[in-house]
């Protein structure tokens, strides 16, 4: 294929619904060369046309650009130690087949063999028209495609072995020869379109377009065929931050640093567009900097690291309980009995006629460009329940406008400190009175967090284990800890790594909401204040922590198939 024809590939993948006079423009080119170039991909079975809806203005009618019926898709597979999800994602993003299911700490092998079931049965149904695999996984993975979880005994893993085809062979993907600027939130397509977006949501088009990613790769020697396919595999962490990079709260920042709080503590640094991987592509295990307790022991052999102060066993530890066996739902559960404590708190304020506490509001960031995108998450009817992992139905778009949710009146978090801080009035009263809605959305305007439930049970990432009642003031006492560990933590990074904004994930939402003042007060003393006038902001993710892996790897499969396809 032409450099061109990626070219285009690209420009409507993150433009779905494109007209083909914009992409002509996009890439530079006249509408005679793009009219030759489309004609060719719809011939190799990549694209296909549309008329546009009727813009109202004089001229020749333009089409859209989409997927074509019979083209190319790749897998995505979210692999946690709760659960697993696939994804069959089109060019574009759209998700048109979703299949998930617990599994409860299970061995490896017992995983390996039901996702690699699915696997085969998606490979079966659509036959050659899957082109390349995305895994995300809960711990670092080599560039030979071998995974080592240091929370469970997923050691040495072959995550080849998930993929039916027996011929391929790993290989490293080149390295970015450019930077990349991030693209902006997609235009719709017309409404008679299964992609289509609200019409207000259109944005700019992006104009750059991303080079194949640094992340752990198996690729066959050839153009893929029915019997190959490119495989990518990545940290559930970096893989998220790609995603937030990409259409999150994270968007248009030059350099921006993600964390993602679950059993333990990673990310990763996304800078001018593509993630900092390190040498043996194990960068972003933040969690291990020797932040924490120097005297507690951490699974990965060191002594002190920072997520043993951050996680649910922190808050296990802080509260005089053993360690839990699944600290994420362990950790949801202190955050919501902590939250209930606040409630209580300023339920006494009132009655005692005292002012509610203020709430800072949400800035814009500068950096982040003015509207954003996440991914669909609503569910199939037949599979969603409130114990097992959310995952979109079919033909939901991978990257759409989420449904906003407006600030409830009825409740509000204490935010003393300066506005980089981002909090809101309404999130932990919506989580705990929606419980049908499970994550953050960006909206329009200045970025704020949206309702969705303190939810134990509703996450691929936690498996709504039960305990013990805590005591909500030793909670929030236990929380208020954990957050001013999270802040001190936050500040050494933004000093080491100078970046423009921070996003949370995972647990770093509820955390904020809970208790930013802690977050906040530790964040502001530990940073450095010779070289900037403001701190940079500190973000909720947008998407929801169950999305942010699978988004991440489906986007980077594309990225990687591009240029392989014909």
């Amino acid at each position: 294929m032409t450099t061109r024809s990626t070219e285009l590939l690209r420009a409507v993948h993150r433009n779905p619904g494109v007209t083909r006079a914009d992409a002509a423009r996009l890439l530079g080119i006249g509408t005679g060369a793009a009219t030759e170039l489309v004609t060719k991909l719809s011939r190799a079975a990549l694209l296909t046309q549309a008329p546009a809806a009727p813009s109202g203005t004089r001229g020749r009618p333009t089409t859209v650009l989409l997927p074509h019926p019979d083209g190319p898709l790749v897998l995505a597979v979210a692999i946690t130690h709760e659960a697993w999800r696939l994804d069959v994602v089109e060019l574009g993003g759209a998700t048109v087949t979703s299949v998930s299911e617990r599994h409860r700490h299970a061995p490896w092998a017992e995983v390996r063999e039901a996702v690699a079931a699915a696997v085969k049965e998606q490979h079966a149904r659509y036959g050659p028209r899957i082109r390349a695999v995305g895994i995300s996984v809960p711990g670092p993975v080599s560039r030979t495609l071998h995974l080592n979880a240091f929370q469970s005994d997923w050691h040495g893993i072959d995550l080849t072995e998930l993929w039916p085809a027996p011929h391929v062979e790993p290989s490293d993907v080149p390295q970015p020869t450019a930077p990349v600027t991030t693209p902006g939130p997609t235009t719709p397509p017309p409404a008679a379109s299964s992609h289509a977006t609200p019409e207000s949501a259109s944005p700019p088009l992006a104009a750059s377009l991303p080079e194949p990613p640094p992340f752990a790769a198996s690729q066959p020697t050839d153009v893929p065929t029915a019997g190959s396919a490119v495989l990518i595999a990545g940290n559930d962490a970096t893989l998220a931050a790609t995603a937030e990079h990409l259409h999150g709260a994270a968007a248009g920042a030059s350099v921006a640093l993600h964390l993602r709080i679950e059993s333990g503590l990673g990310g990763a640094v996304i800078d001018n567009g593509r993630p900092v991987i390190g040498a043996r592509n194990a960068a972003g295990e933040f969690g291990h900097m020797p932040f924490g307790n120097p005297e507690i022991k951490c699974a990965c052999g060191a002594n002190g690291c920072w997520g043993t102060a951050i996680d649910g066993t922190a808050m296990a530890r802080l509260l005089g309980e053993p360690p839990p066996r699944d600290p994420v739902s362990y950790a949801r559960r202190v955050i919501a009995t902590a939250a209930r404590a606040l409630s209580s708190q300023r339920a006494r304020q009132d009655l005692a006629g005292l002012p509610p506490p203020a709430v800072a509001e949400s800035p814009t960031p500068s950096t982040r460009s003015p509207e954003s995108t996440s991914p669909s998450h609503s569910s199939n009817s037949s599979s969603h329940h409130s114990d097992g992992p959310s995952h979109p139905s079919s033909s939901t778009p991978h990257r759409s406008d989420g449904p906003s949710h407006p600030p409830s009146s009825s409740s509000a978090h204490p935010t003393d400190g300066p506005s980089h801080l981002i909090s809101s009035s309404s999130y932990l009263a919506d989580r705990s009175s929606h419980p049908s809605s499970s994550s953050v959305h960006p909206t329009d305007g200045p970025f704020r967090l949206s309702g969705g439930p303190l939810r134990p049970s509703g996450s691929s990432y936690s498996s709504g284990e039960a305990g013990p009642d805590i005591a909500p003031e030793a909670a929030l006492r236990a929380v208020e800890t954990v957050g001013t560990a999270l802040g001190r933590g936050i500040a050494g990074l933004v000093n080491a790594l100078d970046v423009d904004l921070v996003t949370l994930g995972g647990l770093g939402p509820d955390l904020l909401a809970t208790v930013p003042e802690a977050i906040n007060t530790a964040y502001r003393d530990g940073l450095m204040t010779i070289h900037r006038d403001a701190p940079p902001p500190v973000l909720p993710a947008a998407l929801p922590d169950d999305e942010g892996p699978i988004v991440g790897a489906a986007e980077e499969a594309w990225a990687a198939l591009f240029p392989h396809l014909a």
